[in-house]
């Protein structure tokens, strides 16, 4: 970032490719990788800074459906971008000047968005910029968050509990807390992520349908995955590490839990994955003065993150165990389209340089040997 400003936040269009990130002095970008360009890119086909805000900014939200980014600083003020002829321009302005914004998202459906301030107000709003309901509730927010039908309305308090509202604002319940032993939160609530399965299209044969898709973390290590927001038996286990975001990559079938390991003095920043009922995958630990990744964000296609790292976006590849096997001079592999249930199992023939596509429910193993 220019001038070493340090970044706060970033997402990743996952429909377009936009990046954007905002941080310290009123700084906003939205940047494009030029496609094709082996494995980073490095080059930019976009870059575009964006002025109109007059604090560090720190909540951006994509609305993919509406091709809309929605931004908001540390003074409260909310604006609405679009994009015309490739350049992005301020289309609405909101400033309720009273408090900070603690948290944005739209809907997964990109018609409404939710805003909830530090001090216990919700406003949620139409795509056309109308004000729809408002309510002020008796507590702080730290978090908001959408089912993925549109329905319900999840808040999340600092204190770490979690309350279920219906779409207009009237309260249903408390949610279950099992990650602790006592039901009753000890932490600061991290973040919450509810995966849309139905905002890409994409196709589930892969995932462990005992596993969960509302995701609620805490910033003391606990992770609680849920099948749904009345889920009694959820899947709940320890990071081991200090929480700072959590976000499912477009399948669902992976989490991303960004967080500080600490080491004896040492502070890292690292990422764990766990795939949906909780198992560790991998650690990738990240370069960072700070030791702090403030913002983390999955390509469309789940095979690259985006992350805000100081001054920095860093660019993580992300290699999935593809099944493949070898024999005679023929490569057999498959992979999930996004518009299909069925496991696609290309076989190619290297010599000849011919291929044979079929396609299979239920894929678990490819296996080879020698002619067979």
């Amino acid at each position: 970032m220019p001038n070493s400003t340090n970044l706060r936040s970033i997402g990743w269009n996952q429909e377009k490719g936009w990046i954007s990130c905002g941080g310290d002095e009123n700084l906003l970008k939205v940047i494009k990788l030029e496609s094709g360009k082996g494995e980073g890119g490095g080059n930019l086909s976009m870059n575009q800074t964006l002025s109109g805000h007059n604090g560090p900014i720190n909540c951006i939200v994509w609305n993919e459906n509406y091709q809309k980014l929605t931004t908001s600083d540390e003074k409260g003020m909310i604006i609405v971008w679009c994009v015309h002829k490739g350049q992005w321009y301020e289309e609405m302005i909101n400033n309720r000047n009273k408090s900070t914004v603690s948290g944005m998202k739209w809907s997964s459906n990109g018609e409404k968005i939710g805003i909830v301030y530090q001090d216990g107000a919700v406003i949620v709003g139409s795509v056309e910029g109308n004000r729809l309901w408002g309510k002020e509730l008796d507590h702080e927010i730290s978090h908001i968050e959408w089912s993925p039908d549109c329905k319900l309305l999840l808040f999340g308090k600092p204190n770490g509990e979690v309350v279920c509202h219906d779409y207009v604002g009237n309260f249903l319940f408390n949610v279950k807390l099992f990650c602790f032993e006592s039901g009753v939160p000890n932490s600061e609530l991290a973040d919450i992520q509810w995966f849309e399965s139905s905002r890409v299209g994409y196709s589930y044969a892969n995932i462990d349908k005992k596993g969960g898709a509302l995701c609620i973390a805490y910033k003391s290590g606990q992770v609680q995955l849920m099948k749904n927001e009345q889920d009694d038996y959820p899947l709940a286990f320890h990071t081991g590490m200090k929480i700072i975001k959590v976000r499912w990559n477009p399948n669902g079938n992976v989490l991303a839990v960004s967080g500080v390991l600490t080491d004896g003095y040492e502070k890292k920043a690292v990422i764990n994955f766990y795939n949906n009922i909780g198992d560790h995958l991998r650690t990738l630990r990240v370069p960072s003065k700070s030791g702090i990744i403030e913002g983390l964000s999955w390509e469309g296609f789940g095979l690259r993150m985006s992350l805000a790292v100081d001054s920095a976006i860093i660019f993580a590849n992300i290699q999935p165990d593809f099944l493949w096997a070898y024999f005679n001079n023929t490569l057999v592999f498959s992979f999930q389209k996004p518009d299909k249930n069925d496991m696609t199992i290309v076989f190619w023939d290297s010599v000849v340089n011919e291929k044979h596509v079929r396609t299979m429910k239920g894929l678990l193993h490819i296996k080879a040997a020698g002619e067979y």
